[in-house]
Formats: C-alpha cells, structure tokens, sequence
C-alpha cells in the first residue's frame, strides 16, 4: 500500500476534525502493488510516513505474508500500537500458530486489541455461535501466552470487527456478550448518508 502526498494532505486538514470523534488510525496492507509480501523495510517506510498522523494500525492478519512477525517488531520499534486482525475461517489454525509463535517477541503494550473476524458475519462466513466460541478461543490461548517481558497477555482485548447493523442485531447477541470490545464499521457517506453529509454519518453512529 502506498500513500500519496495528495492522501496525506487531506489527512492532516481532517485530523482535528476525527480526533474530536475519536482516535485516528489507519488500515495497512501487508502485500506491495506487485502482490509480494512486504519485508521490514517496508513497513519502517510505511510507519515513517504515517507515524507522524496516528500512533495505531490496523493489520487484517497474524498468519498472511507472516504479518505478526515482521510487522510486529518494526511497529513496536516505531512506538506504534496494534489492532490485529485474525482470520475467522479459512485459515484461523494457521492465525492461532501465528500469535503463539510471535506474541511472544512483543511487548503486551503493543497489541492494542485482537479482532477475531472481519465482517465475518455481514458475509455469512461463520455463525453467531461459532464466532462467539472462537472469540473465546483465543482469549483463552492469549492468557497463555508471555510477552517479551514474562507478563501474560491475559486481559489484552479481543473481540470482532463487523458492520454497525450485524452488531446491534440481537440475533448476533453472542458475539457481543464473549467480546471484550467490539469495533463497529460505519461508513459516513454510504449508510444513508450522502457525501455531503459524511459528518452528520459521523455523528449518527
């Protein structure tokens, strides 16, 4: 993933607008423009650019290009914070081996939040039920687990990441009771909004 001047110009105009809202972060793709697997000098590209907007980064992935273990040490060399998305399905054995393997070279302060899923139920990926068992899964591993330091993860939160509706609907309830915290994906000038209107979608949810 590459940022452009122009993307970083309209972030900074808008910085102070979004941390009124909340905390400002940024999504970052593990792979380059030619599909190869970024290395650690990448991501300490990446990180030189964005660590002047936000102290936190959002990676969909323990387990793809070894995310965890590349990724993980630059960001915490750069003072930078984790949400770390896992797999839900597909390939969550490999995402547990992951953080089993890797969690251990980081400093509990690093991980932010584990999001166990993303959009997992809008897509119909996996169950209520399921998502709710795996959540639980894997706090249950994390308590396990030292950091570099010798101190559990226990109590670093983990929970999923879905749409807003998915999460206020009751059918969902499960989810919401095994998690920690839940992050809730609402588009400012998609759910009803227009472009026009994209801070009044801000506000509404």
């Amino acid at each position: 993933m590459r940022f452009s001047v122009q993307i970083l110009t309209a972030v900074s105009l808008y910085a102070s607008r979004t941390f009124a809202l909340g905390s400002l972060g940024f999504n970052l793709g593990v792979q380059n423009n030619d599909g190869s697997c970024k290395t650690a000098s990448d991501y300490e590209s990446d990180l030189d650019t964005l660590s002047a907007y936000t102290s936190t980064i959002k990676v969909y992935s323990a387990a793809n290009c070894d995310t965890l273990q590349i990724f993980g040490p630059v960001a915490e060399a750069a003072g930078i914070t984790i949400v770390l998305g896992i797999a839900a399905t597909g390939t969550y054995d490999e995402e547990k081996a992951a953080l089993q393997s890797y969690l251990p070279n980081l400093k509990k302060s690093t991980i932010e939040f584990i999001g166990v899923g993303s959009e997992s139920l809008y897509r119909a990926d996996i169950t209520a039920d399921d998502l709710a068992s795996e959540i639980s899964e894997i706090q249950d591993l994390i308590a396990d687990i030292e950091d570099s330091n010798g101190d559990s993860y226990k109590g670093t939160k983990v929970g999923t990441v879905d749409s807003w509706n998915i999460l206020v609907d009751g059918a969902n309830a499960a989810v919401v009771k095994a998690s920690d915290v839940v992050y809730a994906n609402a588009f400012s000038y998609w759910q009803g909004q227009t472009m026009k209107n994209n801070h009044q979608g801000i506000h509404r949810y």
